[in-house]
């Protein structure tokens, strides 16, 4: 008895394991639905702009043995940094402060020993130049007020609205151009 039932059950599971085998039922390519034929085409438009405004980001970074001096001496040098950007006819609107730090900076000897302990400020502002033509005499008038960084210059095109709408005639153009070949 205990024989048969051994049989029956190695059968079984060879069986189960044959089944387990032979993979899943056939499924069409797209996935059992009809689909409509299709061809799809796309198309590019580029448009080259030449920048109109400039992104200058310039920095005053100040250090002293005490907080006060140090603020102090950037405040001047922000407050004349200001002043030239008047002068020059930059708008208020296109300046602003992004970055004002404060920290105490510890010196230390060529053999590791610690030294004296100086404060730190720095202080970072963005400014929008709208006249390239100036930006050279801007950025010196800068520096000569006291700007001891210029942490970068990038150049945009304030508005790129009217750009970007020929950009999407010149690829809904395109696109049609393809799908008429």
């Amino acid at each position: 008895m205990k024989n048969k039932l051994f049989v029956v059950l190695a059968g079984l599971m060879i069986v189960g394991l044959l089944a387990a085998c032979q993979g899943g039922v056939p499924v069409s390519g797209n996935g059992g639905y009809n689909q409509i034929p299709m061809i799809s085409v796309s198309g590019t438009g580029m448009v080259y702009l030449a920048p109109d405004i400039a992104n200058v980001y310039v920095g005053v970074r100040s250090q002293a043995d005490n907080v006060g001096t140090a603020l102090s001496q950037n405040n001047s040098q922000a407050t004349a940094i200001a002043s030239a950007l008047k002068e020059k006819g930059v708008a208020p609107e296109d300046i602003q402060t992004t970055a004002f730090n404060v920290y105490p900076q510890q010196n230390y000897s060529p053999e590791g020993i610690p030294m004296e302990t100086v404060y730190v400020v720095e202080n970072t502002v963005y400014i929008k130049v709208r006249d390239l033509n100036n930006l050279g005499t801007l950025l010196d008038a800068v520096v000569r007020a006291g700007a001891n960084t210029i942490n970068g210059i990038s150049f945009d095109v304030e508005d790129h609205t009217a750009a970007e709408k020929e950009a999407r005639r010149l690829a809904i153009e395109d696109a049609k151009a393809k799908a008429e070949e």
